[in-house]
């Protein structure tokens, strides 16, 4: 089902690169990151992320079965160059491998500082992927979206 307060934006799907301009300044523990462009959205997928396919059911905490994975591979695959990008997506397997490996070198632990951190970063990169695809329009009186 289609969230309302979602609308489509075509000004920003005309210029996907410069939809991820924002998200060019991230760094995870000193290590400048790529932005989460069409290239690793579509990576994410083919690794199976929850959340960009729509398939994460989230519980009132905003978590979710499988996020740790999709941390791990959001900020791997923000991590490293295209053509590793373009590797996963040919290989899954070893994409998913390599994402856990990078998450482990990286100290991300379930309940580490790290995966605090990873997950508070991962949110916001997954927060600006969606506002580069769709513009949220404020509700009037809590009803439905302004038109």
């Amino acid at each position: 089902m289609q969230n309302p307060d979602l609308i489509p934006d075509p000004e920003n799907q005309r210029t996907p690169d410069a939809a991820f301009v924002s998200s060019a300044s991230h760094t995870f523990r000193g290590l400048p990151l790529h932005p989460c462009d069409i290239h690793r959205q579509f990576a994410a997928q083919a690794l199976g992320n929850q959340l960009l396919s729509g398939r994460a059911k989230l519980r009132p905490t905003g978590a979710y079965d499988g996020m740790f994975m999709d941390i791990a591979v959001v900020l791997y695959l923000c991590s490293v160059e295209k053509a590793a990008v373009l590797a996963a997506i040919s290989d899954p397997e070893a994409g998913r491998a390599a994402a856990l490996d990078w998450a482990a070198e990286n100290g991300i632990g379930v309940g580490s500082d790290d995966f605090v951190e990873a997950g508070a970063l991962f949110g916001q990169i997954m927060k600006e992927v969606q506002e580069n695809q769709f513009r949220v329009e404020e509700r009037e009186g809590g009803g439905s979206p302004k038109k």
